[in-house]
């Protein structure tokens, strides 16, 4: 099924056929400015990997019968920037582990026992007694 390769744009053959998808430049200046712009780290484009019409202005596209083609120098400018999501770090986890293991205790022993747990490498002094 061919559907848009630009992150976050869900629109496929099947669910928007209105759109139309159009493959990579060949010219090598050009792929690499599309592939700046599509923002996908480490991604490797395939043959058949495409960007929908969305993402380029009408007048970049041009209509022959019933197919549209992009013109020759034609760069994808609609390209909205991916939604990061942010990261949790590694206390949501051990608070998470705590709160599964011991629910009955209450908060504060709680985190004085994660503290003393995780600092019991030599290299680590507990703040709390």
């Amino acid at each position: 099924m061919v559907s848009c390769s630009v992150m976050d744009c869900s629109t496929t053959k099947r669910n928007n056929h209105e759109k139309f998808h159009f493959t990579g430049p060949t010219n090598l200046d050009m792929r690499k400015t599309w592939l700046k712009l599509i923002n996908r780290p480490n991604w490797i484009p395939k043959k058949y990997s495409c960007i929908c019409s969305k993402h380029f202005e009408e007048k970049i596209l041009q209509t022959r019968g019933a197919k549209r083609i992009l013109m020759k120098s034609a760069i994808p400018t609609n390209i909205v920037p991916a939604k990061i999501k942010p990261r949790r770090t590694m206390s949501s986890y051990v608070y998470r582990d705590m709160y599964q293991r011991h629910p009955h205790v209450n908060r504060r022993y709680r985190i004085l026992d994660l503290h003393r747990r995780y600092c019991k490498s030599p290299h680590h002094r507990p703040l709390f007694n």
